[in-house]
């Protein structure tokens, strides 16, 4: 008997032409992740509940079965371009945010300091913003020692994570419509694409900033979408998964800075916003003829929770939770994820 490694493990994701049908996939289409976890049935049972005259289990019966995977990838930028001759190109990880409640990104041009415009010509800023309704979803197949998985139509939740010392992360859970799996040997991955991380650190990250303070001194961040997903059987139409809501929300862990500098327990009291911005990664030459290793997560308009003291390496910290609320008419504008 063929004994099957745990460490043998591929996931492939990409973008489908019609909603739930699955689509071929290639080496270009290996997504490089860590902490994978596949849960190949889910949904629950139905009991029977028949009458017996005797004590004892009624048969179930599985119903609304689909699948579910959760898997991490690190936060880094696209490979750095040379914008005087082509514009920035999307990460790997853009086709996972558009499942996860984000447009498809827009290009634009992206002004450094005060030289002007350092891509006269090209697009040298990639943004993603949220949408209410016609996200994208994904097939992803995860080859686990050979055996294939394969979950359709599928759209899930991220989580952003940037800690002092670590890896920033992207936590993923996608929900896919259930299918047979079946054994199939894995194919040789292409991760070419994939661009390497740099661990969070005063150099690394090179800016954190909440309601205005910018000379704070910061262990963690986690922002995470809350997007609301699920898989749905319903009379008279296919199962499909499908996103309902988002309520986005997060942590910010830091040393406690003077009350009389800025009073975070005031501010949530009073329901005061602010803003918060956090750049990972470093950007292109100062020069700006190359584009493409920083990322940037902005929420303009956050609401303090109920903020609570903590202590790290013998410093007194405070944690800060907070949810980010629309902020303009329109809305679809509570957080972006930009790449430049």
């Amino acid at each position: 008997m063929t004994i099957l490694s745990a460490r043998r493990s591929l996931v492939l994701a990409k973008l489908e032409t019609t909603e739930g049908t699955a689509i071929a996939t290639a080496a270009v289409d290996a997504v490089l992740v860590s902490n994978l976890t596949l849960t190949p049935i889910t949904g629950g049972t139905a009991d029977r509940e028949l009458v017996q005259p005797y004590y004892g289990n009624s048969p179930q019966i599985p119903i609304n079965t689909h699948q579910q995977v959760e898997f991490q990838t690190e936060i880094a930028g696209a490979a750095l371009k040379d914008v005087s001759s082509a514009p920035i190109i999307a990460p790997e990880w853009g086709k996972l945010l558009q499942c996860v409640g984000f447009d498809t990104g827009t290009f634009s041009k992206y002004d450094i300091g005060s030289t002007g415009d350092q891509a006269p010509s090209q697009n040298n800023l990639l943004t993603y913003k949220p949408i209410s309704g016609s996200e994208k979803s994904l097939t992803i197949r995860a080859n686990l020692a050979g055996q294939q998985h394969t979950l359709a139509g599928a759209k899930g939740n991220v989580v952003f994570r940037i800690a002092s010392g670590e890896i920033p992360r992207m936590q993923w859970r996608f929900l896919g419509r259930w299918a047979e799996p079946g054994s199939v040997l894995a194919i040789e991955p292409n991760y070419s694409a994939w661009q390497p991380p740099l661990p969070a650190s005063n150099v690394n990250t090179p800016e954190v900033s909440f309601f205005g303070e910018d000379a704070i001194r910061v262990s963690s961040i986690e922002i995470d979408m809350g997007i609301e997903v699920l898989h749905r059987e319903i009379i008279g139409a296919d199962s499909a998964v499908v996103i309902t809501d988002r309520a986005v929300s997060g942590t910010i862990v830091m040393d406690a800075i003077a009350l009389s500098t800025w009073n975070p327990f005031a501010a949530a009291l009073a329901g005061t916003t602010g803003a918060l911005e956090v750049v990972q990664g470093k950007a292109g030459p100062a020069d700006g003829s190359k584009s493409g290793g920083q990322v940037r997560i902005k929420c303009p308009k956050c609401q303090l929770g109920e903020p609570t003291y903590g202590e790290a390496d013998g410093v007194r910290q405070i944690n800060l939770p907070f949810v980010a609320l629309p902020n303009a008419a329109a809305g679809n504008d509570e957080i972006t994820v930009e790449v430049l």
